[in-house]
């Protein structure tokens, strides 16, 4: 209910990166801000892909620290965060895709703050995503 207080739905704006570290797991780092308001957020955990297709489902996990501007001290706005979201990859092209996802979250602060979410993201890569070690033997 504090959050409904504060707005009825919040526009993110995210810096997010993942790095593949296997066939069908990567790790994440998100950096998000919530407005309107003070709200920041950043996340680091897992994505699980069922597929390596150009179109990938995908379920995920994290940990983070979120705060969320309620106009009281800091130290009651802020705290540990958990992240459970699910979604989809779409490859647009070898150097770009595009990620659909409905997150969850949950803050361990004063308020036990939780929400959930739709996202929309763009993701650029490197000309050297698909590069692999070739083995001789």
């Amino acid at each position: 209910e504090e959050l409904k207080d504060e707005s009825e739905q919040f526009v993110t704006l995210s810096f997010i990166n993942s790095v593949c570290l296997r066939d069908h797991i990567s790790l994440f780092f998100d950096l998000n801000w919530f407005a309107p308001g003070l709200n920041f957020a950043s996340n680091v955990g897992f994505d699980f892909f069922m597929t390596r297709s150009g179109f990938r489902p995908f379920v995920g996990l994290g940990v983070g620290v979120q705060h969320f501007d309620k106009g009281g001290p800091v130290g009651k706005d802020v705290g540990p965060s958990g992240t459970l979201h699910a979604g989809f990859l779409v490859d647009v092209t070898d150097r770009a895709q595009v990620r659909f996802r409905v997150p969850y979250y949950a803050v361990a602060n004063h308020s036990r703050d939780h929400a959930a979410g739709f996202e929309v993201g763009v993701l650029f890569f490197g000309r050297f995503r698909n590069v692999k070690k070739l083995n001789y033997n």
